[in-house]
């Protein structure tokens, strides 16, 4: 079974890094992977590495150079620039001399964000978590974006594997289908699998964080469940009740 981490990213070969004349004191900079795995002119992306957290960083797709939404140290938040069609170098810069590029592919039709967030949201590097629960309780994620998507997940522990049919489900736009995978607060681990019966199967991995949305106009602080999907790369963010 492979490890599953609070969120996973791909590491791809073919990574460059360089550093003009060879600076010792260039700081390391690096992409480990994007999210979405391609996307459409002024869609988002985020953008997974290390060195990010730089006055100075600068990214660019193909002769573009995209605005930065969002960063720290190891994501950043950005857009596809406009004017651009298949496969880009995506590059990340600083002032120091560092270049990292990774291929990327521009699609040209708009993606289907429906439930997702319009920009990417950066999981922060704490959480507040683990929850106190009572035990063998049900506990219900809903889709901020769209509250027609939810996840019911019982009996739910800190620790735990979820059985496909053992009572775990999601509900979408009034479709059920089983959820499996497991949970591990202390670790802050979280791995759905879904197993649909009208849409697709998907996996959603991720964890607790705690950040600042702007929901329905609405500044809110709270502790989301951040999720992505590894068959899409989109982002999902819900809110969650005991």
């Amino acid at each position: 079974m492979k490890k599953i981490i609070a969120i996973s990213f791909l590491v791809l070969p073919g990574i460059l890094t360089n550093c003009k004349n060879d600076n010792p004191i260039c700081p390391e900079l690096s992409i480990e992977g994007a999210l979405p795995f391609s996307a459409s002119p002024n869609g988002p992306v985020l953008i997974k590495g290390t060195g990010f957290n730089q006055d100075d960083i600068t990214v660019w797709f193909g002769t573009q150079k995209a605005d930065i939404l969002e960063s720290n140290r190891n994501y950043i938040s950005t857009k596809v620039p406009a004017g651009l069609l298949g496969v880009v170098e995506m590059s990340v810069s600083n002032a120091q001399g560092c270049l990292v590029t990774k291929n990327f592919e521009v699609s040209s039709n708009p993606s289907t964000m429906a439930g997702s967030p319009p920009v990417y949201i950066i999981p922060p590097n704490g959480f507040a978590f683990p929850l106190q629960l009572p035990s063998h309780s049900t506990m219900l994620f809903q889709n901020v974006y769209d509250p027609t998507q939810k996840l019911y997940i019982y009996p739910f522990n800190e620790v735990m594997v979820i059985e496909e049919n053992g009572g775990s489900d999601e509900v979408w736009d009034g479709v059920s289908s089983s959820i499996s995978g497991n949970v591990n607060l202390p670790k802050n681990e979280i791995n759905f699998k879904i197993h649909r019966s009208v849409k697709d199967d998907d996996e959603l991995i991720g964890g607790f964080y705690t950040v600042t949305l702007k929901i329905n106009g609405v500044e809110r602080t709270d502790n989301f469940f951040i999720a992505f999907s590894s068959v899409t790369g989109r982002q999902y963010v819900f809110e969650y009740f005991l």
